[in-house]
């Protein structure tokens, strides 16, 4: 069992040529890309127009600032795809392994 550390909110457009059912089935092949190391799992996929929204919570273990470079850099290298484009992230810490133990923090434990 993995708890999740961290929520991540990517944002993005796509153009025509990607439908929704395979711009799905994209999102759905890229986080199975990453689910085996950091316990990946969907929160929310949000598809728009020509905008969509990914949350994804993963269990990473590790400090955010570092975890923010590893995040852009995994963006830029494997969404290349023509007809899509990340034009935003955000990370969020959920979870503090140091915090667990401090009765004073809340606890939002989410389990992959």
């Amino acid at each position: 069992m993995k708890l999740a550390t961290h929520l991540i909110k990517v944002k993005g457009l796509y153009n025509a040529s990607w439908t929704e059912e395979k711009l799905r089935k994209y999102v759905y092949r890229k986080i199975r890309e990453i689910d085996d190391y950091y316990g990946a799992q969907i929160e929310l996929l949000e598809i728009n127009d020509s905008i969509t929204e990914v949350w994804v919570f993963i269990s990473a273990l590790f400090e955010t600032d570092y975890l923010e470079e590893l995040v852009e850099k995994w963006l830029k290298r494997h969404i290349k795809e023509d007809g899509l484009k990340v034009t935003d992230f955000e990370i969020r810490e959920i979870l503090n392994f140091k915090d667990l133990f401090d009765e004073s923090k809340p606890k939002y434990l989410v389990f992959l």
